[in-house]
């Protein structure tokens, strides 16, 4: 919900950043020839304060301020920050690479947060990818948790298995199977 939040917000500001665009271009453009020239200046206006202010948004939302205190505007609503996977601040630049990757999430009919479904960390693609994961506010992370249950047990159980020696073996005679 935080990312519907955050998605309606950045609609907004590109939104409200048109029509300020359009109302500056039409004024400017208020001696103009004929109401053509006028009504494209309007219009150009309009496409350029939206992808203005809607780029301004977008960088001080999921760049600068998830960057700086782990949470977006939506994710301070819904009391959620972001930290790496170890547990500490993702810091500026790799929030805006972690907002970036959500077009990898996003592109393939929204399939990349499929993973939230099954993983034990609830991470999205765009998560996998930068080593991120989404927490409550006051949760404290872990330090090492396990990645998926399904992925990485057979691993931690083999890694386990092979560093517990038995007290009457030696340690440098193979170990039988």
């Amino acid at each position: 919900m935080a990312y519907v939040f955050d998605s309606w917000l950045l609609l907004g500001a590109g939104f409200g950043g048109g029509v300020f665009g359009s109302m500056l271009a039409n004024a400017l453009a208020a001696g103009a020839r004929d109401a053509a020239h006028a009504r494209s200046a309007g219009e150009a206006g309009f496409l350029f304060g939206w992808v203005f202010w809607g780029a301004a948004a977008w960088i001080l939302n999921f760049g600068i301020l998830q960057g700086m205190t782990g949470a977006s505007l939506g994710k301070m609503i819904f009391k959620l920050r972001v930290v790496q996977v170890g547990g500490s601040p993702i810091g500026v630049p790799l929030a805006f690479g972690r907002s970036a990757a959500q077009v990898l999430s996003i592109l393939p009919c929204w399939l990349g947060y499929a993973p939230i479904l099954w993983s034990a960390r609830r991470q999205g693609l765009h998560d996998l990818v930068c080593g991120t994961v989404v927490i409550r506010k006051d949760a404290r992370y872990p330090e090492e948790a396990p990645l998926s249950p399904n992925l990485l047990l057979p691993l931690q159980a083999r890694k386990d298995a092979g560093s517990q020696t038995p007290k009457d073996q030696d340690p440098s005679q193979p170990r039988a199977a």
